[in-house]
């Protein structure tokens, strides 16, 4: 991966947890501030030195409003519980997980087709 696939996943990774904030707050769930200010990510790197995969840590208590649970609401109890569902995580990591394959897999059609050029340039 090149050095604008690092850019794209450290893109993938600031948009994302962006987009997770603004969804906290526009579905009014309520926090202390802590969950927003643990939201980091970090961008691993393969042996070669090559960009290959995002970290993103958070406290784990903010996935309860995701799943439908907290106080009173285990897992088991989430589909009938008396707790909406407050959909901040899933819907928006998954659809920016959509992004960065879809952008990755184009980076690498990219330089395979540069790769075959110049092969068949040196022949």
């Amino acid at each position: 991966m090149s050095d604008d696939n690092y850019n794209d996943l450290q893109k993938f990774a600031d948009i994302t947890i962006e987009r997770w904030i603004n969804r906290i707050y526009s579905l009014n769930i309520r926090e202390t501030g802590e969950l927003i200010r643990s939201f980091d990510s970090h961008v691993r790197y393969d042996a070669q030195g090559k960009p290959e995969l995002v970290v993103f840590t958070y406290l784990y208590y903010g996935l309860f409003p995701d799943l439908g649970v907290g106080t009173g609401v285990t897992m088991d109890m989430a589909p009938s519980g008396n707790r909406k569902i407050k959909a901040w995580f899933n819907k928006i990591f998954w659809k920016r997980l959509q992004w960065i394959a879809y952008r990755t897999a184009e980076q690498y059609g990219i330089d395979a087709a540069e790769q075959i050029k110049t092969i068949i340039e040196r022949h």
